[in-house]
């Protein structure tokens, strides 16, 4: 018997070793691995604005919810009020979150050691769940929840105290990212069915408090129920192919990172197989989490959307007995092949190495590997040489030069920015920043895109905005939209209390001010005319104009006898059944389409070629989106315009080209 137990103990001495020995690994390279992304920087921004007294604001002078992780948020408050700076106090709280997520992972009870070293190794190999294990955003507070909600329902029984457990476990992760609740809620209604009673259920809800209490704070501090940058993404309809995008999304994740996928395909099906219903129920919340991001058309950084449902796998994986059968030599040696052939663990991904540009960041979808971007200059391996806290940082100079302007002029500046993160925490609270993708401003945020997927779509600043926001007196100059800003600048604005701030929130939540966006956004008839004024801003002779749908043109050759600084004027009218030059009148036309396209995108557009017929060398486009039906024309009144100088193989600027386009807007 003495020497059983001895075995007993030698055994479980080895096991607990060998589970330490992993997590111990694993917390270097994470640690190795920690990178910062800009994004990040956006709520360190309004961590520092609460923790200097201005509140949960972004732009102090507005309350707009710029953060989509109220939970994580205060979390980053907390570390930097300790540290007094935002790099490395974020990057060691991810540090520490992700460690207690590993930790539970490997040290809890059900199942055995070998699968939850398998499990460990799927998440070590996988890119998507390694790159956001840190980046500063909510990610591994997630996967803490994931874990810890998969750990309590695999106790073997039911009962109203594990049930009870699951509830807050899924209401603390809806309140650190709110649409991560799909992740939980196939298992936990289910759970809620099966221990269902009177008494038991305001026990239950009481989990939910915390959640519903953030949510009526944000509609009184803020206005709106979501995030600013929900309006901002989730709105966009008319330029949006979120099925497209979010497939695509998926396929780049396959073709770069094809471990994630194939991990939670693998786990789907070991489930069904060994007829685990608890855990098919668990990765049912996996299964709505992909359609869920299907359904937005996916994001822009590669795997951030995707490291949560592997996490929720590999949870069921490590919790369950499903290698303990002969699947288990192929289920580890398929998880080990695909991280291994799919490319290198992310432990050593760019690691070393110079800094790439960054196209080279971003595959043929157009969805960029953030961390590849910024390990070089926002990680802890180099920290040392390059971080964000220095002045000669890329992406934090421009900060540093709006807050030493600041502080030189003495008054508050409004500028417009493109990437708002670095840019917005360092250049300082006495700076308001504008950017076109919506991110931070609730006008912005509401107003069409002319283009854009994953989740960025650029606008157009209306005329007269930064005017108002540098003044303090509306002077935007389209009247619907005026009155459009005067009710939503009460209620982001306005005094808390006031009673018509209130109304305001009600009334702007049931839509009642909607047609003055829609005026001020959207010209609706049988015929659009767009009167254009360009002017030749190189040495390229020959001038055309011409209208593009899909593909198909309508081309008139204006002047091949032109000269930097020769200016046109044309009126182009176009209408369901194409597109014609109305003025100048008796052009010759060398292409045409009849008829445009249900929906989509057409520009009008002006090229620039040094001889006649010669292929292009110069494009300047306002796009337009529209929809029709028959005859009837929707288009968007506010085009977004892009030129290059180098066409094809040029880089495209978005925005007007100084002193080349001036349109007149079309009532």
């Amino acid at each position: 018997m003495a020497r059983l137990g001895v075995e007993r103990f030698q055994t479980r001495f080895y096991r607990l070793a060998l589970q330490g020995t992993a997590l111990g690994l694993y917390l270097l390279f994470a640690y190795r691995d920690a990178w910062l992304s800009d994004d990040a920087m956006i709520s360190l921004r309004t961590a520092s604005n609460v923790l200097h007294g201005y509140g949960l604001r972004w732009n102090v002078e507005d309350r707009v919810q710029t953060f989509t992780h109220p939970l994580w948020l205060f979390l980053l408050i907390g570390a930097h009020a300790l540290s007094g700076e935002p790099f490395y106090s974020s990057l060691y709280l991810s540090w520490v979150v992700s460690g207690a997520a590993v930790f539970a992972l490997l040290f809890t009870r059900p199942a055995g050691t070998l699968g939850k070293l398998t499990a460990l190794t799927i998440l070590a190999l996988s890119h998507a769940f390694m790159d956001f294990s840190s980046s500063g955003l909510e990610n591994p507070l997630t996967h803490l929840f994931l874990i810890a909600f998969v750990v309590v329902l695999s106790a073997p029984t039911a009962s109203p105290a594990r049930t009870t457990a699951a509830c807050w476990i899924a209401a603390s992760a809806a309140l650190n990212r709110l649409d991560t609740i799909l992740l939980f809620a196939p298992a936990l209604c289910i759970e809620l069915y099966r221990t269902r009673s009177r008494s038991s259920f305001a026990k239950y809800m009481l989990a939910f408090v915390p959640l519903g209490a953030w949510e009526a704070f944000s509609i009184v501090y803020y206005g709106f129920p979501f995030p600013n940058t929900a309006y901002a993404k989730l709105s966009q309809a008319q330029v949006a192919t979120p099925l497209a995008d979010g497939l695509n999304y998926l396929l780049g994740s396959l073709l770069t990172d094809p471990l994630t996928l194939c991990a939670i395909a693998i786990c789907f099906i070991a489930a069904i197989a060994q007829r685990d219903t608890k855990r098919t129920w668990l990765m049912a919340g996996a299964a709505l989490y992909l359609a869920y991001i299907l359904r937005i058309g996916g994001d822009f950084m590669t795997g951030r959307f995707l490291s949560a449902p592997l996490c929720l796998c590999v949870a069921c994986l490590a919790t369950s007995d499903w290698l303990s059968t002969r699947g288990a030599a192929i289920t580890v040696a398929s998880t080990l092949a695909l991280g291994w052939f799919g490319g290198a663990s992310s432990m050593s991904k760019h690691m070393g190495g110079a800094a790439q540009s960054i196209e080279h960041y971003i595959d043929r979808f157009g969805i960029h590997d953030e961390r590849g971007l910024f390990f070089s200059i926002n990680s802890l391996t180099h920290a040392a040489s390059i971080n964000p806290l220095m002045r000669t940082h890329t992406w934090s100079a421009a900060g540093f030069e709006m807050r030493e302007e600041t502080r030189q002029s003495g008054r508050k500046l409004v500028r417009v920015v493109d990437a708002i993160g670095h840019a917005g925490y360092f250049a300082g609270p006495q700076v308001h920043l504008v950017d076109h993708w919506a991110l931070s401003d609730a006008l912005i945020a509401r107003l069409p895109a002319a283009f854009g997927k994953y989740g960025h779509f650029p606008r157009v600043i209306p005329d007269g905005y930064i005017g108002t926001l540098t003044t303090g007196q509306n002077q935007i100059v389209d009247p619907d939209l005026a009155e459009y800003y005067r009710k939503l600048s009460l209620i982001v604005s306005g005094p808390l209390w006031d009673l018509e701030r209130l109304k305001t929130i009600w009334k702007f939540n049931m839509g009642a001010y909607e047609p003055l966006r829609e005026r001020y956004s959207y010209y609706r008839g049988r015929e659009f005319n767009v009167r254009l004024w360009f002017t030749n801003p190189g040495t390229h002779r020959c001038v055309s104009t011409y209208v593009w749908n899909d593909f198909r043109a309508t081309a008139y050759e204006l002047d091949c006898a032109s000269s930097p600084g020769k200016s046109y004027e044309i009126v182009w009218k176009i209408t369901a059944s194409g597109a014609t030059l109305v003025s100048p009148s008796g052009l010759s036309r060398s292409s045409s389409f009849a008829g445009l396209r249900t929906s989509g995108l057409f520009t009008v557009s002006f090229s620039l070629t040094d001889a006649p017929k010669e292929p292009m060398k110069e494009l300047h486009e306002l796009r337009y989106t529209y929809a029709r039906s028959c005859e009837e024309l929707d288009v968007q009144r506010h085009p977004w315009p892009v030129w290059v100088q180098d066409f094809p193989l040029g880089r495209w600027y978005d925005g007007r080209a100084p002193g080349v386009l001036q349109v007149e807007d079309a009532r």
